[in-house]
């Protein structure tokens, strides 16, 4: 192990500081000239909903846990106090919560005795990570707990070459870790695979009590009491919904399993082991595990979206930067794996990179059928971008307790995939969730009363296996209880979606349908 007098100059720690203090800079100018990406706009709506007294899992739908909410109340508050645009003042929260991670990384990696050049390597890779891989994603709740996760993790990571951190100082990480890791049960994997591979070097239990770990597991214990106390919603209502019905949601098997990265970080495995004792590091050993972590949480959650690889995509990333910073000497006299390394570089990095900022796809469309600031907007559609950021982006305001209509295609699907004569149970619960969902689609119509619908009419439609579902015989299934024609007309389409007006002063419809 280097000696631990390898230290940084105070100088040169200085620098790195005002290095990431000019990239957060930069990144707070830039980002926010393009567009939010869909579920971070969403987060911005249903937060302010929340704010002006809508309950959470009641009068806002949504399938995560409600940290995410919470995390984005200081962008809101602010944005509000200050009178700016919501959107570009999360883009700057963001922007100062990865310079935060950054500024600690520093710190973290100033206890560490390491060299120079791995400080400063992993440093730049830290930055990478939070500024420029998550460019298509920015804002996305992976990259919120790569944000809040990495100085803890990576001082977890870095624990062998580490023995300067104090007991405060690693609960204090592991807290504001946990404000990320939290996010999604998921990511907890990550720090139980570095835990776990802790275990196995260390052959001691006791590694098991660091601090940092009883800190993650105490803040975990107290948020799960916190949403069975105060969101008892969720577990009640939220979750056996989503259990029947959110498989219908993400991309086949094949493309979950055959996602670039994940053949990275089985390249960077084999790379690695034709690196001299590169396993025999335990650094080396903790960085493998992270990725294995974070390829773990990727796959649970199987579909297969950009966003949830970006956690495997960084882990990567640091992993090869480390073993590159460590085993130089001997991996530049390899051919094989400076192309294999180059290579996990382009399919990690170079992929996001390619895809470039987020852009709204539907922002441009509908947007000459807005008239004013504030009108109301009801997006009938199974894809949560087909209405963010647009609503955001035209400064509409949402008609619907839900980002998207995700109740529906799980339950349609299996509906209508069942012998309803010998799965007669199974039948009557999935008919009781459409209903719900057309007679909320009917009550919010009545309670907002949006100026516009936008309606998905496209042949195939996201997430349904059978073509042409019909949302407007779906909502309409007694006409006379309720006929979306009474109160809209039809004024316009593009691509697949029409455009309705509301064309009545008062919705002929029931205030509870049933």
């Amino acid at each position: 192990m280097t000696s631990v007098h390898a230290t940084l100059k105070p100088g040169s720690s200085l620098a790195s500081a005002w290095f990431l203090v000019t990239v957060a800079l930069l990144a707070a100018v830039i980002y926010p000239q393009f567009s939010l990406n869909h579920d971070a706009s969403w987060y911005i709506t249903a937060t302010s909903m929340f704010l002006d007294g809508s309950r959470l899992y009641e009068d806002i739908i949504e399938i995560n846990p409600p940290l995410a909410f919470y995390l984005t109340i200081p962008a809101i508050t602010v944005s509000r106090a200050l009178g700016s645009n919501p959107t570009t003042t999360y883009f700057v929260y963001v922007c100062a919560l990865c310079l935060t991670s950054c500024l600690w990384t520093l710190k973290v990696l100033n206890a560490a005795a390491l060299q120079r050049i791995e400080r400063t390597t992993l440093l730049l890779f830290v930055t990478v990570a939070l500024f420029v891989l998550p460019i298509a994603e920015f804002g996305q709740r992976e990259h919120l707990m790569l944000a809040f996760a990495l100085p803890f993790l990576l001082g977890l990571i870095l624990r062998p070459a580490t023995p300067q951190i104090g007991v405060s100082h690693q609960i204090a990480l592991a807290l504001f870790a946990a404000l990320g890791l939290l996010l999604k049960p998921h990511f907890l994997v990550i720090p139980a695979s570095i835990a776990i591979v802790r275990l196995w070097q260390e052959r001691n239990l006791r590694s098991l009590l660091d601090p940092g770990l009883l800190a993650l597991a105490g803040i975990t214990i107290t948020y799960v009491a916190f949403v069975v106390i105060v969101h008892p919603a969720y577990l009640v209502s939220i979750v056996p919904v989503a259990r029947d019905v959110y498989a219908a949601y993400g991309a086949s098997a094949e493309q979950v399993l055959l996602k670039p990265e994940l053949f990275g970080l089985v390249l960077g495995i084999v790379a690695a082991r034709r690196v001299v004792r590169a396993f025999s590091d335990p650094v080396t050993q903790l960085f493998a595990s992270a990725s294995v972590g974070a390829a773990a949480a990727y796959l649970l959650q199987f579909k297969g979206w950009n966003y949830h690889i970006l956690p495997l995509s960084s882990f990567v990333l640091l992993s090869v930067a480390w073993l590159c910073v460590r085993r130089w000497h001997v991996i530049r006299r390899d051919m094989i794996i400076v192309s294999s390394f180059t290579l996990i570089a382009l399919i990690t990095l170079g992929q996001q990179i390619a895809r470039g900022p987020y852009r709204s796809a539907t922002t441009e469309a509908f947007k000459p059928f807005v008239k004013n600031n504030n009108e109301k907007i009801l997006v009938l559609s199974t894809n949560v971008w087909a209405a963010f950021p647009f609503v955001n982006e035209v400064s509409g305001s949402w008609a619907s307790r839900f980002p998207a209509q995700w109740f529906i295609p799980g339950a349609y699907n299996r509906a209508q995939s069942l012998n309803c004569a010998e799965n007669s149970d199974d039948c009557v619960k999935m008919v009781e969730i459409m209903d719900y969902a057309r007679n909320a689609i009917i009550e919010d119509l009545n309670k907002f009363k949006p100026d516009l619908v936008i309606v998905d009419e496209r042949d195939n439609k996201s997430y349904f296996k059978s073509p042409n579902f019909d949302y407007i015989k779906f909502i309409s299934k007694d006409p006379k209880i309720f006929n979306f024609y009474d109160c809209y007309a039809k004024i316009g389409d593009h691509e697949g979606y029409s455009v309705f007006a509301r064309n009545c002063t008062n919705i002929p419809f029931p205030s509870s349908p049933s």
